[in-house]
């Protein structure tokens, strides 16, 4: 059972849904909606940070990472959403669901070219926790 069916995500980023949306009522310029993707990736950035809160060491566990369905561990350090983001996820176009629990871990749900079903999740920890994440409801 997928441990995040039925749960809302905190914070969603697709940049094709994005552009759609600000394509649809007007003529803007490219640069104009290049600059509405960037205005749009700093709000989600700092979403992000707020959910991080003081912490600046972290672990992140990947399940089902790529085409290959891979798994693994790494600890590093970020003080802020962009670098936490830039961390975990693959430097390829994503779409991506943030989720947050009251065990003050984030679970990032990820879909790109190598995993376009939506199976490739991060938990993401402060380092010093000890408890299986996610647990626990999600915060409204």
């Amino acid at each position: 059972m997928d441990e995040l069916s039925g749960v809302r995500p905190k914070l969603k980023w697709d940049r094709k849904k994005i552009l759609a949306f600000h394509k649809e009522d007007s003529n803007y310029s490219d640069s104009f909606l290049d600059d509405i993707l960037e205005e749009e990736w700093n709000v989600l950035c700092d979403e992000v940070t707020k959910m991080m809160g003081p912490v600046t060491e972290w672990e992140c566990e990947v399940l089902n990472f790529g085409y290959r369905g891979l798994e693994g561990r790494q600890t590093f350090d970020a003080r802020t959403g962009r670098q936490l983001l830039r961390k975990v996820l693959p430097d390829t176009e994503c779409i991506f669901h943030v989720y947050t629990f009251r065990n003050e871990s984030i679970t990032i749900r990820n879909w790109h070219k190598a995993s376009p079903r939506g199976k490739e999740i991060y938990k993401i920890r402060p380092k010093q926790y000890k408890e299986t994440i996610p647990s626990g409801p999600p915060q409204a």
